[in-house]
């Protein structure tokens, strides 16, 4: 997939900027069916993370788990990047930045899979994906052209309205703890910041030459702090544990990544982006289905909040304008 220099319209509606996108890109088409039947796929894929990663627990410890999910994740990727013939350079002058991107990365996957043991899968899907709202508020002081509107503060406030309702079934219930909440929103708020960072990188780099330079030197970041941090338990490589650890290093790690881009590849990013309020739902439903979590009445509810929140803030407006997020949430794919 060869690469060319695009004007991509700034956040906002600015002047636009320069950035390296895949050939035969458009910023105005409509969506096909096929195309928002992948989106939605994509979207639902990325919703599994949550009960794959407590099965990957059972029997494998937290950041270790994360250096095997992202070590599978980066093969796939560099055999994608090798057989599309996409090319990864990563100039001298960038590598610090790249290296600062992977120890935010760590720290963001870390929290995640600690946090996900001490909560339910559902509130950590629905806690993860509050990173587009984080997101939003980052950008209003951050880029420029891209300020608060009265769209996206009512998208703020059903959001984080949902959030508290969430925080409040998870101190009064079985499977979750105000503790394992707290980490996971800590881990997307870390994942909207590495979206921010990410989208000032991809002016530079191709998206494959991030998301593969952050896992470069993140994935030998994750056996270190695994040696240093985990507690010291025995693998126990089950079934169902291996099935997780593809699911997410090759199903989210890597392909959809892969397919959010050739989804931004031919259609407008702010257009995608306007799925991304699916993911929490998806997620709550495969938690249900696949781990049996039980889902209260009021935590339907703040789900449902997050959910609206989420596509009010970040769907494109009437006037067309697309935000911060549109050209950030790839990274989410794969984080």
């Amino acid at each position: 997939m060869p690469f060319e220099n695009v004007k991509v319209p700034a956040p906002g509606g600015g002047t636009g900027v320069e950035v390296l996108s895949p050939r035969g890109s458009t910023e105005s088409g409509a969506l096909s069916w096929q195309a928002s039947l992948f989106a939605l796929l994509l979207c639902c894929l990325w919703g599994g993370l949550a009960p794959a990663i407590k099965v990957g627990l059972r029997g494998m410890p937290p950041v270790g788990m994360a250096g095997w999910r992202f070590l599978l994740a980066l093969a796939c990727l560099l055999a994608w990047c090798r057989w599309r013939r996409i090319p990864l350079n990563w100039a001298l002058g960038l590598r610090l930045g790249m290296i600062g991107l992977s120890f935010l990365f760590v720290l963001q996957i870390a929290l995640l899979n600690v946090g996900a043991r001490l909560t339910s899968s559902s509130h950590m899907i629905v806690l993860l994906n509050s990173a587009p709202l984080f997101v939003v508020i980052i950008a209003h002081f951050l880029v420029p052209d891209d300020r608060f509107t009265w769209r996206k503060v009512t998208g703020l406030l059903l959001s984080f309205g949902g959030i508290c309702i969430t925080f409040r079934d998870a101190v009064s219930g079985v499977s979750s703890s105000w503790v394992g909440d707290s980490l996971v929103l800590i881990s997307g708020f870390l994942l909207a910041v590495l979206q921010i960072y990410s989208k000032h990188l991809v002016r530079r780099l191709t998206p494959y030459e991030v998301i593969v330079g952050q896992m470069v030197y993140g994935v030998p970041l994750f056996f270190v702090a695994s040696a240093l941090l985990d507690p010291p338990v025995a693998y126990q490589l089950t079934g169902g544990v291996w099935l997780s650890l593809i699911y997410q290093g090759v199903v989210v790690g890597a392909f959809c990544f892969s397919g959010w881009i050739r989804l931004l590849s031919r259609y407008s990013a702010s257009k995608v982006s306007a799925f991304l309020f699916t993911a929490p739902l998806f997620g709550v439903g495969l938690s249900r289905i696949v781990l049996g979590d039980e889902i209260s009445r009021s935590f339907l509810a703040g789900a449902g909040l997050v959910a609206v929140g989420i596509y009010w803030a970040v769907a494109p407006s009437y006037s067309g304008r697309s935000s911060a997020v549109a050209t950030t949430s790839m990274t989410g794919l794969s984080s």
